[in-house]
């Protein structure tokens, strides 16, 4: 490599003179005028600096010439690591060679080879009031204090005239080599920079790591500079070596409640399969994801690996196998709820689970179980079956349901997931005038996302979709024929600094033949917490001669509301809701309107909204209150 020129000029002065000449007769007065003409300027001079050298507790650096983030760069480099006062000359002398070194790595890393950089040490202190705090604070000495101020004149850039690079082994056919060996980030006839280069570098190493070539190194990695004609020729060759392939997978301890069959079934590649980070770590993933550990680690034993294959060493901590939670909560809806539920999670060796759920209120109680089976993934797909009793009392309606059922569970590499469900239901229920036992036999898909985005100061952002298609034909296991589709979304954008604006809307149609027949779990009911505020709970929907709520083969609603934090996991919307259920599109919407105040407590938004219902209301003022479940 060529030299660079740098230039470095050092000065340092330290006299003073005084104005004053010796005379062999003056009279005494004459002689104190002449004493104080020469001491009074050394006096205000070192008062001054005095004064100054209180307000510095280390010696100063000042660099002059460079951008500012270069600049911060190179002064947060330092920081913490400066010569504290009082401080020898030498000390600050040692300090500005230091910078200069720094400096001129620096410039070096952005295609500079030819600064021009001029040091000066001066016998002062330095004016910032960060030093005056902490010298207060710590009694640290404030005299002696030096300026090292460097002053740097850029060079030239040099552009880049010849480039060569060459890959040889295994690697030289891989497209990710061929990739980074077509797609320099330099070409010939632009200007160079050392950083750029070596992340250049370093992304061969990186790529040889990530597809399994552990014994490749650069053959060649040479930049030659001419600063004085602005060139620098670049010559890099790569031997990756060859390609090492999975080999066993060893995992720890032995006495996991899961059988090896099933450990075996969660990884994602074979022994012999070319060796591939990306596919470790989606073994990680799955593990992660099972359901099963409280902690994993899978590594690749490189040290042993033999005939170019290397094992994977697995350590896995099971969770506990049995886990009980409860809590309580509160919604005006639903009234006070408490919940329950007990998971097996290695109810068999093959990693087979078991859950029940109990949760009760005096409108809507509900017992459940699930047992579940995984797949190869247990994280992205499995198969549950399902069992559960309902009991619910609304103003409009009362049911009770007996369902069990079968579905199967995917989760898509974009986040979607994908439930078919089939489900047999025994529903006795009164709505109005309608009574009836239906039993029906509805096999569904759902379709849903969930995209968070976690904003600042509480407030997430992101959006949410649900959508299901359902129904069931007429035959030995249903009582009548029905079509519907119900859809859902939501949307959190931002609204300013600390507020976000959040929209919500729903719709969902039937097609039924025997509407009365149908049960209320497959009606459109409108009005409540989630829905319209200012409405009860399914208060909305077409009514009878008599005027009760019958429920109906539609449903829309929407609402738009604006939340801004006042203080610390506390904040206030407005809101305005719009909706109802309908029999077709004759129906009328109504409309609603509010505030509100949230808590954002560790265990979820806790809401106290006042909801005016300004359309069909049944009363002026509707509370609306909302509290996390505890777990």
């Amino acid at each position: 490599m060529a030299d660079g020129a740098i230039t470095i000029m050092r000065r340092a002065n330290y006299t003073t003179d005084l104005p004053c000449a010796a005379v062999n007769r003056i009279p005494l007065e004459a002689i104190a005028r002449c004493l104080r003409a020469a001491f009074l300027p050394v006096l205000l001079i070192s008062a001054a600096n005095a004064l100054a050298e209180k307000q510095s507790t280390h010696i100063d650096v000042a660099i002059e010439g460079l951008g500012s983030s270069e600049t911060k760069l190179l002064l947060d480099g330092i920081d913490g690591d400066l010569p504290r006062c009082p401080a020898e000359v030498w000390q600050a002398i040692q300090l500005g060679d230091r910078m200069v070194r720094a400096i001129t790595e620096s410039r070096r890393s952005r295609g500079d080879y030819a600064p021009v950089i001029d040091t000066d040490v001066e016998a002062r202190a330095s004016a910032r009031a960060e030093n005056v705090e902490l010298a207060e604070k710590e009694g640290a000495p404030r005299e002696g204090c030096w300026l090292v101020r460097l002053h740097v004149a850029p060079g030239s850039p040099v552009s880049v005239r010849a480039l060569a690079v060459h890959i040889a082994g295994d690697g030289a056919q891989d497209p990710a080599f061929t990739a980074l060996a077509n797609e320099t980030p330099f070409r010939i006839g632009k200007p160079f920079a050392e950083r750029v280069y070596e992340n250049y570098k370093s992304e061969y190493t990186r790529t040889a790591l990530e597809r399994g070539y552990f014994d490749a190194k650069f053959t060649a990695h040479r930049i030659d500079v001419y600063p004085d004609q602005h060139a620098v020729d670049v010559a890099l060759g790569f031997n990756t070596g060859q390609r090492y392939a999975f080999g066993d997978v060893r995992i720890t301890p032995q006495d996991l409640p899961l059988s090896d069959a099933f450990l075996k079934r969660l990884v994602p590649f074979r022994p012999g399969e070319p060796y591939a980070a990306e596919r470790l770590n989606a073994y990680r993933e799955r593990l992660i994801g099972a359901g099963y550990f409280a902690s994993i680690s899978a590594e690749p034993d490189v040290e042993n690996a033999i005939d170019h294959r290397v094992s994977i060493n697995t350590t896995l901590q099971p969770l506990p196998r049995r886990a009980i939670t409860g809590g309580a909560g509160f919604a005006t809806d639903i009234g006070p709820r408490v919940r329950g539920s007990y998971e097996d999670r290695f109810l068999t060796r093959s990693g087979h689970q078991l859950e029940a759920q109990l949760n009760l209120s005096r409108v809507i109680s509900e017992a459940s179980t699930t047992y579940r089976l995984p797949s190869q993934s247990p994280a992205e797909r499995w198969v549950a079956f399902d069992a559960g009793a309902k009991r619910e009392r609304t103003e409009t309606a009362h049911s009770d349901t007996l369902t069990v059922g079968v579905r199967s569970v995917v989760v898509f590499a974009s986040g979607w997931r994908r439930t078919l469900a089939l489900n047999q239901s025994y529903e006795r229920f009164s709505v109005s005038t309608d009574r009836a036992h239906t039993l029906l036999l509805v096999p569904s898909l759902r379709l849903e996302r969930i995209h968070v985005t976690p904003g600042t100061n509480l407030l997430d952002l992101g959006w949410s979709t649900n959508v299901v298609v359902l129904g069931a034909p007429k035959f030995q296991l249903s009582d009548l024929s029905f079509l519907q589709i119900h859809a859902q979304g939501r949307l959190a954008v931002p609204a300013g600094q600390r507020a976000r604006l959040l929209l919500r809307g729903e719709a969902g149609s039937s097609f039924v033949a025997g509407f009365a027949e149908l049960p209320p779990t497959y009606r459109f009911f409108a009005g409540g917490d989630d829905s319209v505020r200012g409405f009860d709970f399914k208060t909305l929907g077409p009514k009878d001669s008599k005027g009760d709520v019958r429920g109906g083969r539609d449903l829309l609603t929407a609402s738009i509301e604006y939340e801004r934090l006042f203080a610390d996991r506390w904040s206030w919307a407005l809101f305005t809701d719009a909706g109802n259920a309908f029999n077709g599109l004759s129906g009328k919407l109504r409309y609603s309107a509010g505030v509100g105040v949230r808590w954002h407590s560790p265990v979820g938004s806790i809401r106290f909204d006042l909801a005016h219902a300004i359309d069909g209301g049944q009363g002026g003022i509707r509370v609306h209150i909302g509290i996390g479940q505890l777990q």
